[in-house]
């Protein structure tokens, strides 16, 4: 699920809460452009996530940072 706005991000958090685990994507170069959007900033702060997968977009399936 890709996601942004404050409906995706409502849905999410509901969706965690109940104790559903999930796979999202978002795109940014960094962690500091997932902070940006701040619909994401705000799940990182709630701490939705267990981890933050960066993939590098010069491989293809190649991961090049986990947070």
């Amino acid at each position: 699920m890709k996601f942004g706005n404050k409906e995706d991000a409502e849905v999410i958090n509901y969706a965690i809460c109940s104790g559903v685990k999930g796979i999202f994507s978002a795109h940014g170069n960094s962690f500091q452009d997932l902070r940006v959007n701040p619909e994401i900033n705000k799940l990182i702060n709630l701490g939705v996530f267990e981890k933050i997968i960066f993939l590098d977009k010069n491989i293809k399936g190649t991961i090049k940072k986990v947070i």
